[in-house]
């Protein structure tokens, strides 16, 4: 991609890289509250 299709006054787009499919998970889920056996448990269950 040879830059951003709109522009912005206020917030400028930046152009990068999506983030791959799951890769904030734990980050979420800890957030929410999950602990560490609970998403281990959702990984092996392949909930995530």
């Amino acid at each position: 991609m040879h830059g951003s299709p709109w522009n912005f006054s206020e917030t400028p787009a930046r152009v990068g890289i999506a983030p791959r499919l799951g890769e904030h998970n734990e980050a979420v889920l800890t957030e929410l509250g999950y602990s560490a056996a609970e998403i281990q448990g959702f990984r092996d269950r392949k909930v995530i």
